[in-house]
């Protein structure tokens, strides 16, 4: 198997060896949000899975009404909440929260 690296160059899979690093973990999960919090979680065998409801949504006609949220989650703990953090979706909070 061949990969190409640049344009015009192509090199072998067995011959191309990347060192990655990891430097830090910052998850933001159901069971915990941070490494502390995660780690004792799972040390624990906590689970968050449990019968989910929305109060702006009846559940009633969805198969499966079960599931994990992360709650409690709160962006200002983490940064300084801007007029633009505000416009951030869920997702783009979590993934700034791990990055820190």
């Amino acid at each position: 198997m061949k990969i190409i690296k640049s344009i015009g160059e192509e090199i072998s899979v067995r011959n191309y060896k990347k060192r990655v690093v990891i430097t830090g973990v910052g998850p933001v999960t159901p069971v915990g949000i941070g490494k502390e919090a995660y780690w004792e979680s799972l040390t624990q065998g906590k689970s968050s899975f449990r019968r989910i409801s929305f109060p702006e949504r009846d559940m009633s006609p969805y198969r499966c009404q079960i599931g994990s949220p992360i709650e409690g989650f709160d962006l200002s703990k983490y940064i300084n909440p801007t007029k633009h953090s505000k416009r951030l979706g869920r997702t783009s909070q979590f993934a700034i929260t791990a990055a820190r």
